[in-house]
């Protein structure tokens, strides 16, 4: 149940990502045909890329491949180890995930509440930028991944407690 909610979670912040990526070749086209054509071009078109959609690209989609087991991977040696071995060589790799991302997180949330008491801006010709919720993406990312590899801790922790014992027969 929770791992389904949690799958809702790591697709949702996927789908954004995935729109960021579609959204910033869009935007930055319409930037260079404004102007091309037009003579002027879209005010901060850099600035959004580089402060929402980049940023959306690279921390969203993180649960969702942590849940998938899709992050690189060094299993050179797995093919020389026991299946009990490499079990243990997982799980040991999920809590180093686990600590290295709520790390990450914890900074990272740091880092966006700073940013949002000081309405963290670029300025613009005209206006302001805020950028302070880009600071939050990194934070929401890096949470989701975190909260993935937990769960992840729990399941093999919980699929070796809930192991049938061996019987031996007499």
């Amino acid at each position: 149940m929770i791992q389904k909610l949690m799958s809702g979670i790591n697709f949702f912040c996927l789908s954004i990502g995935m729109l960021a990526m579609l959204l910033l070749p869009l935007h930055v086209t319409v930037d260079v045909i404004f102007r091309e054509v037009l003579g002027t071009p879209i005010l901060g078109t850099i600035e959004i890329a580089s402060y929402y959609y980049m940023i959306a690209i690279f921390a969203l989609p993180l649960a969702f491949v942590q849940e998938k087991d899709e992050h690189l991977v060094a299993d050179v040696l797995e093919s020389i180890m026991s299946k009990k071995f490499v079990g243990l060589t997982v799980s040991v790799g999920y809590l180093c995930t686990v600590i290295f991302v709520y790390l990450l997180f914890q900074q990272t949330a740091l880092g966006a509440w700073t940013a949002t008491g000081n309405g963290e801006h670029v300025e613009l010709v005209f206006t302001n930028l805020y950028t302070w919720p880009s600071r939050w993406i990194i934070a929401i990312g890096f949470g989701a991944m975190f909260l993935q590899a937990l769960l992840q801790i729990v399941r093999d922790v919980l699929q070796v407690v809930n192991r049938p014992k061996a019987t031996s027969g007499a």
